[in-house]
């Protein structure tokens, strides 16, 4: 649909606004290149184009596609190169175990790629240019991408190549490493932790929230739906009267709860950074988008793979939360980054623009668990007790107890193991370790906010800029990509220039 015209000449030639948009983007994406990228390429070559030419011997995907060897010394040379990159030493897999775990870890790279591409919200002519192609997509066999490789008659072709072997061996190094491995367990300990701790309660109120950007691009919201509906009517008006965007009416639920010392939480969110928020099964595209913006050379340089979020009313609620939540989390000495956004724009990438003013407190802690081998042990306790318990019964209403003398020699093997088990248990009880989480508490001006669409600090906006700022130039490279948009560039302007 043609939202407007736009003339570029004096023969008044006009051109819709849409695609005034993709011309724009073709000509002006690859204007500006993040400073740190070549750092980023020096932590991970294989997303440096300049390696399709290289002539250096320490590219060991690229070797392999140079290499004139028999078949046998070829598959061996491929199973080598996985062994290395997926597995512990001494322990090698075969070459069908390998082929079947890269393949997985491929068809991931590629929904990750997708996944970060799709953050950006460019024009779909743009984005179809960007998009990994369906053969390098399809294409999850090592083996069968040496041979794409080999006759690939472009460099966009052998660079997608190269990236997605770059993804997925980033992605094994990301779920190697245990913290990752581990998620789903850890969120447990961090939401007993906090419900024991606060003990927190459900009161049984709930509430439903009305929100949306006003006539004024203000936070709107109401717990009354038909005074919600009058009021947003109202702002549509006004905003088709502006020629503002229309914004649906969104709404959130709340459930009241309590904590131990009366402190009202609205919402009380646990979440790791590679599980779907919804499902809870694995999503590594934040993960690995993070480690490409930030130019971490290891996963477990991330800090906030894990997050707690309380929304509360107020400015007052959030400081006696935060003071209550210090009570068993400690204080200086445990408590990192610091941040307390109260009269100010959420960012200083926000601060220039007219929104919404935040009141956030947000740290990372370091918090002491206890070893995940414990809650094993102690199953393994109870249940030797039980066992102790039913066959001390059974011995004591035997009449001829030495026809079953071996219930004797179990019940002291029994007692052997229970005495064993408790030692083992000592020595895990002074093992435990410390994982690294992301607490934040913000009232609820600024959580609706971070949801509203239309506004500066909606989440999806943020994630939105970051790609924009460097992840997307560092997967899609301006050497591979920035000919083709011109390209398109050029055909969108011959529609309209003669």
């Amino acid at each position: 649909m043609i939202l407007e015209r736009f003339p570029i000449n004096d023969n008044k030639i006009s051109i819709p606004v849409n695609d005034i948009n993709v011309i724009m983007y073709c000509a002006l994406l690859y204007k500006e290149i993040p400073d740190d990228i070549e750092i980023f390429r020096k932590n991970y070559p294989y997303f440096d184009p300049s390696i399709i030419d290289s002539k250096e011997n320490k590219y060991h995907f690229l070797e392999l596609t140079k290499k004139d060897i028999s078949k046998e010394e070829f598959l061996n040379k491929i199973n080598l190169y996985l062994n290395v990159k997926f597995n512990p030493i001494y322990l090698y897999k075969s070459l069908d175990e390998n082929l079947k775990k890269f393949q997985q870890l491929a068809n991931c790279a590629s929904y990750v790629l997708h996944n970060i591409l799709k953050r950006a919200e460019l024009p779909s002519f743009v984005e179809s240019v960007l998009e990994e192609s369906q053969l390098i997509k399809n294409t999850n066999n090592i083996i069968e991408l040496i041979k794409i490789y080999k006759e690939a008659p472009d460099e966009k072709t052998k660079y997608e190549i190269t990236r997605k072997i770059g993804l997925t061996f980033l992605l094994s190094r990301i779920k190697n490493t245990l913290k990752f491995q581990k998620s789903k367990k850890f969120l447990e300990y961090i939401t007993n932790l906090f419900q024991t701790q606060l003990q927190i309660r459900n009161v049984g109120k709930t509430t439903i929230t009305y929100y949306w950007m006003d006539a004024n691009d203000k936070l709107a919201h109401y717990d009354n739906k038909d005074e919600a509906l009058t009021k947003y009517s109202k702002d549509v008006k006004e905003r088709e009267h502006k020629g503002k965007i229309i914004y649906p009416m969104q709404k959130e639920e709340f459930n009241l709860l309590l904590t131990k010392d009366n402190n009202a939480i609205l919402k009380f969110i646990t979440r790791a950074k590679n599980l779907n928020n919804t499902t809870k099964t694995e999503d590594y595209t934040s993960v690995v988008e993070k480690i490409v913006r930030k130019n971490l050379a290891f996963p477990a340089d991330i800090f906030d793979l894990y997050g707690v979020t309380f929304v509360v009313l107020n400015e007052n609620e959030l400081l006696n939360l935060m003071g209550e939540i210090e009570t068993f989390l400690g204080g200086t000495n445990t408590r990192k980054e610091e941040k307390r956004i109260q009269k100010a724009p959420i960012s200083e990438f926000y601060s220039s623009n007219n929104g919404e003013y935040f009141k956030i407190w947000k740290a990372i802690y370091d918090i002491t668990f206890p070893h995940e081998r414990l809650e094993v042990i102690e199953k393994q306790i109870k249940q030797h007790k039980k066992d102790i318990k039913i066959i001390e019964r059974t011995l004591r209403e035997l009449e001829d107890k030495k026809r079953f003398s071996f219930l004797d020699k179990h019940l002291e093997e029994k007692y052997k193991n229970l005495n064993k088990l408790k030692s083992i248990k000592e020595k895990y009880l002074n093992k435990p370790f410390d994982l690294q989480v992301e607490i934040q508490i913000q009232d609820i001006n600024s959580y609706l906010l971070s949801k509203c669409k239309g506004s500066i600090t909606d989440h999806d906006t943020l994630k939105k800029h970051q790609v924009l700022s460097s992840s997307l130039y560092k997967l899609f490279p301006k050497e591979i990509y920035e000919k083709y948009l011109l390209k398109v560039k050029e055909q969108f302007l011959a529609k309209y220039i003669s």
